[in-house]
């Protein structure tokens, strides 16, 4: 890149910075936007819950052609341990309505979706690209960035660091503090992909409907428009633990909610189906 000046720059292409990059493009201004990702999204295996209400302010016809998998219309939490469950749900026809508030989508579709809207606005984004400074000026002002790439400084009026969790440049800059162990997790995903009908007639769906259901501690599992998705996360603090713990840990919970309950002996640790005496109504029918 050559040295050339914007009236911003945005270094990030996630939900943030894209919805910064857009804001901006869209009332005129020439914006810079730096992804250091192949692609938007492509680092990102996350899937997620949308909350319509702040993009829809953004982007009022987003619904036309996002790539939403299924409006939520019923919320369940469960509380598990090894040899019991409880649990609450909520569920609501009303939430079948024109425009819902709540989707499940996958986030690498999404930001790729979202980053598109962003280019079209009149954005440029230079992709495979990454911050490695700030540029600032005799006051200490921040004037522009430098890259990875061969060429001279970026400059702008503006730069906004929307770079998630792993903010290098900003701790670099002292500008945010590094994450703690303690307040950040390991995440463990896993998709299934099932017949329509399947998850039509195990989660009691209709169409594009969906359920999101929560287990306190290590379980979220959301739905998406072919398949089930099942995460866990297993805090960093604990990083004398290694990835296969976490596999480890999956691989069970994946086994009881496929066959109905499974419990764990306290004793030899060691899973088993229940009989049919101990299986509760409230016990997890996917």
């Amino acid at each position: 890149m050559t040295e050339e000046r914007f009236d911003a720059i945005v270094v990030g292409a996630g939900p943030s910075g894209n919805a910064a990059a857009y804001t901006m493009a869209k009332n005129g201004l020439n914006v810079l936007q730096l992804e250091r990702g192949e692609y938007p999204g492509s680092k990102n295996v996350q899937g997620a819950i949308l909350y319509a209400d702040a993009l829809e302010r953004l982007m009022p016809d987003f619904r036309e052609d996002a790539p939403l998998e299924r409006h939520v219309i019923e919320q369940r939490i469960w509380m598990m341990d090894d040899v019991s469950d409880t649990g609450m749900h909520y569920r609501s026809e009303l939430f079948n309505e024109a425009m819902p508030n709540r989707y499940t989508i996958i986030r690498a579709q999404f930001d790729r979706w979202f980053s598109r809207r962003v280019r079209d606005a009149g954005a440029t984004l230079p992709c495979e690209t990454t911050v490695t400074d700030l540029l600032r000026d005799q006051r200490n002002r921040v004037i522009g960035v430098k890259t990875d790439r061969h060429g001279g400084a970026l400059l702008a009026d503006v730069v906004i660091l929307a770079e998630g969790v792993n903010g290098l440049t900003g701790q670099q800059a002292g500008l945010r503090e590094q994450p703690r162990p303690k307040d950040v997790a390991l995440a463990v995903k896993e998709m299934h992909f099932l017949p329509q009908e399947l998850i039509e007639s195990r989660f009691g769906l209709r169409g594009d409907e969906g359920v999101v259901i929560e287990a306190m501690g290590t379980i979220t599992q959301g739905m998406n428009r072919h398949g089930v998705s099942l995460r866990f996360f297993i805090p960093i603090a604990n990083r004398s633990r290694s990835a296969s713990v976490a596999w480890w840990t999956i691989s069970p919970a994946r086994n009881r909610r496929r066959t109905g309950c499974w419990t764990r002996s306290r004793r030899t640790r060691a899973w088993r189906r229940c009989s049919p005496d101990r299986r509760s109504r409230n016990t997890p029918r996917t």
